[in-house]
């Protein structure tokens, strides 16, 4: 009967181990699966947060695209006028009223419309784009890719505009006495006499290639690209 008391009793205190046991794994599973469900909460929460940002991000961008367009538009027509009035004085069949009628044709070789794009949204997205997962977003690659080649296009072909106009400045100031009469708008036969030389239908010539043929060229082609940005863009943005 000891023995048996004995049995029972070790069997009651097994048994209240395992019982405890039981509830303390229940206990530890309990504490995971609280803790997994908080992670897979707030991963689920910045998720939804770095996609709002982003989202955001992509609509200052796409605005920023939307001017940089509209004022390439600009460019294109300025630029196309200039080359339109140029190619006339470049040939060898002008009335004699021409020079006269078309005053803007003395500043062609003389000026320039810098080409730039909007940074704003533009370095955000680049500044935002370290997480893996966005850096592989096919809208932020293609955007980041068009805004990097067309920011260093522009940067090229602005660095030879301005050398091409600061030369030809230059020319005019230390070997002409007649820009007081061009700004003023005085009748100077030595200025129309310059405007009819081999010198400046030349230096007209290499200012149309650089304007009418590389910045409206280049211009046409990244409103194009731009349009392809925004149609993914627009895309991305109503998904």
């Amino acid at each position: 009967m000891k023995l048996f008391s004995k049995a029972r009793n070790q069997l009651v205190k097994t048994s209240g181990f395992s019982k405890y046991l039981v509830y303390a794994f229940g206990e530890i599973i309990l504490v995971v699966t609280g803790i997994l469900i908080a992670l897979s909460i707030n991963n689920w929460s910045e998720d939804k947060k770095q996609t709002k940002n982003l989202d955001n991000i992509l609509h200052i961008f796409r605005s920023d695209i939307v001017r940089d367009t509209t004022r390439a538009d600009y460019i294109i027509k300025y630029y196309k006028k200039q080359d339109s009035v140029g190619r006339l004085a470049l040939s060898d069949s002008i009335s004699k009223d021409f020079y006269k009628k078309n005053g803007d044709l003395q500043s062609i070789i003389f000026t320039g419309i810098p080409l730039a794009i909007t940074r704003n949204g533009y370095d955000l997205l680049k500044n935002y784009s370290y997480d893996v997962e966005i850096a592989q977003d096919s809208t932020v690659v293609y955007g980041l890719a068009l805004y990097n080649e067309i920011n260093a296009s522009f940067i090229d072909l602005n660095t030879k505009i301005e050398k091409d106009v600061y030369e030809n400045t230059l020319n005019m100031k230390e070997n002409y006495n007649f820009a007081a009469d061009m700004y003023m708008r005085r009748e100077n036969q030595k200025a129309r006499d310059y405007f009819k030389s081999d010198d400046f239908k030349n230096r007209l010539a290499l200012n149309l290639q650089l304007k009418a043929q590389g910045a409206v060229s280049l211009l046409q082609g990244f409103n194009a690209a731009s349009k392809m940005l925004l149609e993914k863009m627009d895309k991305r943005l109503n998904n």
